[in-house]
């Protein structure tokens, strides 16, 4: 590209060679080049580009592209007029256009502005129009313009070819003006600095040194001996300070040329701050001196208390957390075992221990036992509220075996404990039997009456820990495919969704799982589910012997659930182990002090409740206490956050 600033690759134009005219558009400028053929190579004759109007800026890219056509043939009017030439551009669409014999788009009216020109259009490549494009990139203000003499772009073919970027044209933060003494922001910029520290000696004279110190303040590099401060001297005096630095420098004793002077330094008993600073960035010009407030020592215990508690406690404190606080505080002030005193007094606020967010307790997953027949154990839920069907229905009881994931739904016009009792007895328990166990979670709708169906029928309850749904997981996963599931079948209005209920659970029950490649309908019945095409096609064999056939489906039951038992008890083990290799057990001892998570809250409600104590724990759950109100919860560990000492 920088070669078609060199006067060789110019041409003055000749009227009997054919000229070309090549042009380009981006989002804000076009750009284009007139030239000519001189043998077998392409010289230019004029550059010429201009940005496009707020207007040009905000048209599709093909009405663009056009309009840098016509704004390059207008531009070169004088050149082009009464000639045949030809038009190159990057953009195919226009070679169509420019082909049609009778145009009725409305970018028709730009070409029919250039009828009285001759000339034809031809596609170019993008990565063969590289003046065009880059003359159309051109970003740049007049005030700039004067300041530059060539300004490089990037084509769109270079930032394709990163090998092709021109390092010098990314964009450079602005340098700083240089200053060499100047006052710190924070004292975290003099941390890791040398201190520069003016000693009086007691003499006749009052001569001064002039010392680095260690950033333990305990030992110290000499830098100009016999200094007498005023204001006359200081030019002397930081030329010897420089010149000190930079030895030290090369002998590898520091490592930087910046080093930096507190404001309560001897130096400035007999020199404004101001003047100090005014002579240095005159004198200096090698290293820098930073000027730093010194953190105010603090001895009285009560005094730090209170300077805790004003930074932390109040609205203007922000109860920030441990190294925040930290942070503010060591740029003003200092006292012995300052982080430790900080981070006790943190993590003994109560405000922040209920509304702020801390990490619960970690606790690994455990391997659940699995039955051995068929509706032993079931999990049943109610899904809803749904749209009010035409039948009156707005929920579903969900019930789930726990061995072969056999699924029933159940679709009810509300969700009270008579009604879900009644829809478990009659779409289940009557048709299925009774099983030994029903597993649900702690909603009102499984108390009372369907507490007292359990007991008539000798069903054990096991009730899901509060806020852990995990306890019914297998059924909360099926929940999303019969969402899924009702969301495709049903109405514009979406009041049929319990009309399909029944063929969801057809379709569930006779899919193979992904597992044991065993449907629910096979492992309960025994047999393959007879398809609609079979029942057409297959004759049906009379069964003369009923014990055989009896004796041969529980052969099979048995056979199908030995082998899935097996294979689910594998499964279970190896997703066990893979949830359980990354987590690291908190350790829980009856008597610990805890918080609970809220789990139903509003936005601005506090986030932990406590503190609670820990009075009896089992594999999974613990029983806490409130120390306040004495009341007594059953909790999945994971919703315990440890009290950190």
């Amino acid at each position: 590209r920088l070669c078609y600033f060199h006067h060789k690759y110019y041409s003055i134009q000749i009227i009997k060679n054919h000229l070309l005219l090549t042009t380009d558009a981006s989002d804000f400028a076009c750009g284009a080049v007139l030239s000519q053929m001189h043998g077998s190579n392409d010289l230019p004759v004029s550059f010429a580009s201009r940005a496009f109007t707020k207007g040009e800026a905000n048209k599709h890219i093909i009405e663009k592209e056009l309009a840098a056509i016509h704004w390059a043939i207008m531009h070169y009017q004088p050149y082009l007029l009464g000639r045949k030439f030809l038009v190159r551009t990057d953009h195919r669409p226009l070679v169509y256009l420019f082909g049609m014999k009778n145009p009725s788009s409305k970018l028709t009216r730009m070409r029919i502005d250039l009828e009285e020109f001759d000339f034809e259009v031809e596609f170019v490549p993008g990565k063969s129009n590289v003046v065009a494009d880059a003359l159309s990139r051109i970003n740049i203000t007049s005030d700039k313009l004067k300041s530059i003499n060539i300004l490089q772009v990037q084509t769109r073919s270079m930032l394709r070819k990163p090998c092709l970027v021109n390092n010098n044209i990314q964009s450079r933060v602005p340098e700083p003006d240089q200053l060499h003494v100047y006052e710190a922001v924070s004292n975290e910029q003099i941390h890791k600095q040398k201190k520069l520290q003016f000693s009086l000696h007691q003499n006749k004279n009052k001569s001064t040194m002039a010392i680095l110190l260690e950033k333990n303040f305990k030992t110290s590099l000499t830098l100009a001996l016999g200094l007498t401060i005023n204001n006359v001297n200081l030019p002397e005096i930081f030329k010897l300070i420089e010149k000190g630095t930079l030895q030290l420098m090369k002998q590898n004793k520091i490592e930087n040329e910046c080093i930096a002077i507190s404001t309560s330094d001897t130096i400035f008993n007999y020199i404004s701050i101001n003047d100090f600073k005014t002579i240095g960035n005159q004198v200096l010009k090698n290293i820098k001196i930073i000027i730093y407030h010194p953190p105010r020592r603090i001895n009285n215990p009560n005094e730090i208390q209170a300077i805790l508690q004003h930074y932390h406690s109040t609205p203007i404190g922000g109860h920030v957390g441990i190294n925040r606080l930290y942070k503010k505080l060591k740029n003003l002030y200092i006292w012995s075992n300052m982080k430790y005193l900080v981070t006790k007094y943190v993590k003994s606020c109560e405000i922040c221990k209920r509304n702020k967010h801390f990490s619960s307790v970690q606790s690994k997953m455990i391997k659940t036992s699995t039955p051995c027949k068929s509706f032993d154990i079931v999990a049943i839920d109610t899904i809803g509220p749904f749209t009010m069907s035409s039948k009156g229905n707005r929920y579903a009881v969900t019930i789930q075996c726990d061995l072969s994931k056999y699924v029933i739904a159940i679709p009810v016009p509300d969700k009270s404990a008579d009604t879900i009792a009644r829809a478990v007895v009659e779409g289940c328990i009557l048709i299925y039997g009774p099983m030994k166990a029903i597993r649900t979670d702690q909603g009102t709708e499984y108390k009372g009456i369907f507490e007292s169906v359990c007991k008539l029928l000798n069903i054990d309850r096991i009730l899901a820990t509060a806020y852990h749904p995990q306890t019914l997981g297998a059924l909360e996963r099926n929940h999303r495919c019969l969402n899924e599931y009702l969301r495709i079948f049903v109405n514009d209005l979406k009041d049929n969704w319990d009309e399909w209920l029944s063929f969801y659970c057809f379709s569930y029950n006779t899919t193979p799982n992904s597992e044991h490649n065993y449907s629910p309908f096979e492992i309960v019945f025994g047999k393959p589910v007879n398809t609609f095409d079979q029942i057409n096609l297959d004759q049906i064999t009379p069964i003369y012997n009923h014990d055989s056939y009896v004796n041969e489906i529980r052969y099979k039951l048995q056979l199908i659930h030995n082998e899935i038992l097996r294979k689910i008890e594998n499964v279970k083990l190896s997703r066990t182990e893979e949830a359980n290799k990354d987590v690291t057990p908190t350790k829980l001892s009856i008597g610990d002090k805890v918080y609970l998570k809220l789990e139903n809250r509003r936005k601005l409600d506090i986030v932990q409740d406590g503190p609670y104590i820990i009075i009896d724990l089992d594999e999974s759950n613990a029983t806490i206490k409130h120390q306040t109100t004495a009341n007594i919860l059953k909790v999945h560990r994971t919703r315990l956050i440890k009290q950190k000492s």
